[in-house]
């Protein structure tokens, strides 16, 4: 029993409390980071703070790493510094949102896939702006609850909506014949990427 509890203490000790607190913060900090990014799209006031909280975290390891070591207790004290630094590299390098989005967009692709059926075969038609609203149960794959339908040339576009604001539209857009989009809609795009065959995700300031 009694080398039991010393073998737990022991444990105890090579994992400073300090990495304890490193990991909970980190796993904090991850989650508010790409909850910031999904919703807004950027790191938001609260995930920026709490980043320069990170950085103290960061220093502190370094200085009880210093410390510890010259008590001959090497691994253990790397720990904490490990835990911070990995999480600093995960919330500035990981592209949450963008991948949030590809994710999204995967999981919904049949559906948008039904859609572009029905502006195939008629059932969808654009009104007068060049736009109509989609049915009930798909209005979940655009910002609006509406697509953007261009049909010139024999060739069929459509465009759903993901931002639609006095800052910028994007969106993915489907074209029948695979070319990348140019001028539909507008055109103006800045950025145009490839997300299956026929279909880009597009966006413009």
């Amino acid at each position: 029993m009694a080398a039991y509890e010393y073998e737990e203490d022991r444990a105890v000790q090579e994992f400073p409390a300090l990495g304890v607190v490193s990991l909970w913060f980190g796993a904090a900090l991850v989650l508010v980071t790409a909850v910031a990014q999904i919703m807004h799209g950027a790191k938001d006031t609260a995930a920026q703070s709490l980043q320069i909280i990170l950085v103290a975290f960061i220093l502190a390891s370094g200085v009880y790493l210093v410390f510890r070591a010259g008590q001959g207790s090497l691994l253990s004290a790397t720990v904490p510094l490990l835990i911070n630094v990995g999480t600093l590299i995960i919330v500035q390098g990981v592209p949450f949102a963008d991948l949030w989005e590809s994710v999204r967009f995967q999981s919904n692709l049949t559906a948008y896939e039904q859609v572009i059926d029905l502006v195939e075969a008629g059932e969808l038609l654009p009104d007068e702006s060049g736009s109509t609203a989609l049915p009930f149960g798909y209005r979940r794959l655009s910002a609006n609850g509406r697509i953007l339908i261009d049909s010139s040339g024999g060739v069929t576009r459509v465009f759903f909506f993901r931002r639609q604001a006095a800052d910028g539209l994007a969106g993915y857009l489907y074209r029948a014949d695979g070319a990348p989009p140019q001028a539909e809609f507008g055109g103006g795009w800045t950025v145009v990427l490839g997300k299956r065959p026929f279909w880009y995700y597009c966006a413009r300031p």
